[in-house]
């Protein structure tokens, strides 16, 4: 075979190395899933301050998806909300092909409702979890996080207004949780420990969990199992 004729052996095998890349199959992004947690879902409250979530959910495929969503209170039991179609603690969402859909809790209770949620779809989708606050009947904040996987161990940086949500995803076992407070140099400055029935869930912001924590740390905050006698997943934010 001569030099020339190698040459184009290798762009034609290139060639089809690319169109297979670059097929329909191969273009699903990265961050699109099928098992979805979502470690804090809060909604309701007086006029004074409410809070509401939406879920807005992207299909990449060129098949219509649909998801099922389970909601979990904080003692691991059902957490009913209302995303119109009167208060569940299940929804379903449909979403055509290359299509997208959004759903938004109501402002049904008068109660913050707090807890987590799992998703599960039947081909891989997108999903962004939205919180807004809203007094008065303004908005005043939203902050908006992608779906989270189960783990044995979560690093995130902290300082004293870090917010935190964590969620047990089994259905049969308690989770124990240590959670490991470091500042800037790396010492350890404080430990806690959480607790979670199964399905159990529990959110705080750090300055509550950790007295006297001055105003100005800046620091990390390491989630683990609390041994290897307690060794399950949880999810986290």
């Amino acid at each position: 075979m001569t030099l020339k004729n190698l040459r184009l052996l290798k762009r034609a095998v290139l060639g089809l190395v690319l169109a297979a890349a670059t097929a329909p199959a191969q273009l699903l992004p990265a961050n699109a899933h099928v098992n979805l947690y979502f470690p804090q879902i809060v909604d309701g409250g007086s006029s004074a301050q409410q809070w509401q979530t939406a879920i807005n959910f992207t299909n990449p495929n060129a098949v219509p998806a649909t998801v099922k969503l389970e909601f979990y209170a904080d003692d691991g039991g059902p957490l009913n909300l209302d995303f119109g179609d009167g208060p569940s603690d299940t929804a379903s969402v449909s979403i055509p092909a290359f299509g997208s859909r959004t759903i938004r809790t109501k402002l049904a209770s008068e109660q913050i409702l707090s807890g987590w949620g799992f998703g599960a779809a039947d081909v891989p989708v997108l999903a962004t979890l939205t919180f807004t606050q809203i007094v008065d009947g303004v908005p005043k904040l939203s902050v908006s996080a992608p779906p989270t996987v189960p783990g044995f161990n979560y690093l995130y940086p902290a300082n004293y207004f870090l917010s935190v949500a964590v969620a047990n995803g089994l259905t049969s076992a308690p989770v124990s949780v240590t959670m490991t407070l470091m500042n800037s140099s790396g010492e350890v400055v404080g430990q806690d420990l959480l607790a979670l029935p199964p399905n159990g869930h529990t959110a705080f912001t750090l300055w509550q969990r950790f007295t006297g924590l001055d105003s100005s740390f800046e620091g990390s905050l390491r989630l683990a199992p609390n041994g290897p006698q307690d060794f399950n997943p949880f999810v986290a934010w």
